[in-house]
């Protein structure tokens, strides 16, 4: 899923800045970045790892933002990792019986008692269990607080010397904007594109294994897509769950639904994720 770096259309006079343009998926360590200026576009985990790393050497780091973030520090209060304490059985059984707008509330009060998103200026205009989680790598925060790394608006477009951002604020002397935008993936390795399309990093397929197609097509679906999701915890456990229905598939110990079910099943998916999430990119593959 992160193979093939994204990034915004070309902004408005782009090819005349003097300074350099990057991905985040070339940046490696802080080497070579002393005493300079450098502007993070984005506000995922990606953007706040580089602006952590690049904050000791650097002479200012500013963070631009479209739309703000709350942001998760990477351990609890009891130092427990927060995947882990967020899958508890506690907390799936508050999901299915304490309502989503309280949930919400809860959420808020807890992030902003470990950080003040109104005095930093990225309060985002969604709540926050609508987008995926956002982790402070650990001294992220203080930076913030010091005015080590400054959040600034959205982009606007390119100055010979620097940037120039939605509010009309222009930042110059910029060495280096690296975009922290993501990656785009597809199936291009699958019948080159054309058995599962694509758009905007969006598809649906059953489980996040199957191609319902495929069952009118074939007498046995015996064809899977195993690790293309984005769990809320651990990984590789749901890899193996993947994995392990897929054999069972394959050996006739499980039986998929009909083509029609499967459909069905993927319709509610796709309702579901639209009235939950923002709808961005960053949202297509997540197993709620």
């Amino acid at each position: 899923m992160h193979s093939k770096p994204a990034r915004p259309f070309e902004y408005r006079m782009e090819t005349a800045f003097q300074g350099r343009i990057s991905h985040s998926s070339n940046f490696k360590s802080s080497d070579g970045y002393k005493d300079k200026i450098i502007l993070l576009v984005g506000f995922g985990n990606s953007a706040i790892q580089c602006a952590s790393d690049l904050v000791p050497v650097a002479k200012k780091v500013y963070l631009s933002t479209r739309r703000g973030s709350w942001l998760l520090p990477t351990t609890t209060t009891t130092n427990d990792p927060w995947d882990i304490s967020h899958n508890s059985r506690i907390h799936y059984f508050g999901r299915k019986f304490i309502p989503k707008y309280f949930r919400n509330w809860l959420w808020e009060i807890c992030v902003n008692e470990r950080f003040d998103h109104v005095s930093a200026g990225i309060v985002p205009d969604h709540r926050f269990l609508a987008a995926n989680y956002t982790f402070s790598k650990n001294g992220f925060l203080d930076h913030l607080n010091a005015k080590r790394i400054e959040i600034v608006q959205n982009l606007l477009s390119f100055t010979e010397t620097g940037v120039e951002l939605v509010d009309k604020r222009v930042i110059e002397h910029v060495d280096e904007v690296i975009f922290c935008t993501g990656y785009s993936f597809d199936l291009s390795i699958v019948e080159e594109g054309k058995l599962i399309f694509v758009r905007e990093n969006d598809f649906h397929l059953y489980k996040h294994i199957y191609l319902p197609e495929l069952n009118e097509m074939a007498p046995h679906n015996n064809f899977g897509v195993i690790g293309h999701i984005q769990p809320k915890g651990g990984f590789f456990p749901v890899v193996e769950m993947q994995s392990r229905f897929f054999f069972d598939v394959l050996s006739e110990k499980a039986e998929l639904k009909s083509t029609f079910l499967m459909k069905a099943s993927l319709e509610k998916k796709r309702c579901q994720m639209s009235l939950e999430y923002v709808k961005t990119r960053r949202h297509t593959q997540i197993r709620c």
